[in-house]
């Protein structure tokens, strides 16, 4: 009979690393809980790990050092991100280099669960820059040009204000090119239409913009040529952070209760 495949969450929010493994252990699963990065890398995992749930607001973590990390240890593991509305610029590049999904909190219990069960039936696949899927790219081509534009700027984490903007439009033109191109597209979330554009190869052009501001970022004061450079590295005591060119604000939203119908959630301060 095969074992059953663990689950690591690694994330030093503790309401949220809790409310998720209190839901996990509901249905039975097998969870290992880590505080950050360092922590799990120094870890000797099971050849029964399934899945990683990697929180991106990791207090003393780089998030994106930590998959590199995995990366260069030639880890198939599926990774799972738990992010924050505005984490899209982060999400991109993390799928970029081979994370299998995204959820953003608040989530139900049904969501993760499905998505921790996408992520095992996906496969063991090496991290790293992900091939173009045909598919993908061809939903992706048959945009227009500005419909192109917007879903461009949306990788990037810009609101329709700002798109508006930068492409010389009204806010309410932007919305009508959005709602346009998620139809086209076949998506039915703003989410769904991010993991084909990444699946399409845009997540990796807007990771290699957002690697061109490498000289600041946190991994790169790590000593070259360790396994694990940057993981241990602190991102910022302040609660704006900077990665390459872009970014993050962190925001603070409301601690939902476990129960049937409830939502994880989680705090913006550290």
């Amino acid at each position: 009979m095969r074992a059953q495949q663990a689950i690591a969450i690694v994330g030093d929010n503790e309401v949220v690393s809790q409310s998720t493994i209190l839901l996990l252990k509901r249905a039975r699963q097998k969870v290992h809980a880590f505080a950050g990065g360092a922590e799990f890398l120094a870890w000797e995992a099971p050849d029964s790990l399934g899945c990683i749930l990697l929180d991106l607001h990791l207090a003393g973590t780089d998030p994106l050092a930590f998959i590199r990390a995995l990366e260069r240890r030639g880890s198939t593991v599926p990774v799972l991100l738990l992010a924050r509305h505005g984490d899209v610029p982060m999400i991109v590049e993390a799928m970029s280099r081979g994370a299998a999904d995204f959820l953003e909190r608040p989530y139900s219990p049904a969501l993760l669960l499905d998505a921790v069960r996408r992520a095992r039936a996906g496969g063991q696949k090496r991290l790293g820059r992900q091939s173009i899927d045909p598919r993908a790219k061809s939903k992706v081509d048959g945009l227009s040009r500005r419909q192109h534009a917007v879903l461009r700027r949306m990788l990037k984490g810009q609101p329709n204000k700002i798109i508006a903007w930068e492409l010389s439009l009204s806010v309410r033109t932007v919305e009508t090119y959005r709602a346009h191109m998620l139809t086209r597209l076949g998506a039915g979330s703003t989410a769904d239409a991010i993991r084909l554009a990444i699946a399409a190869g845009l997540g990796n052009e807007t990771a290699d913009i957002s690697r061109s501001g490498s000289a600041t970022h946190p991994s790169s004061l790590s000593q070259e040529g360790s396994p694990d450079a940057g993981v241990g590295t602190a991102i910022s005591s302040s609660q704006n952070q900077r990665f390459g060119n872009t970014k993050y604000r962190r925001l603070a939203l409301p601690v939902g209760r476990i129960g049937k119908n409830a939502r994880i959630t989680g705090t913006g301060s550290q």
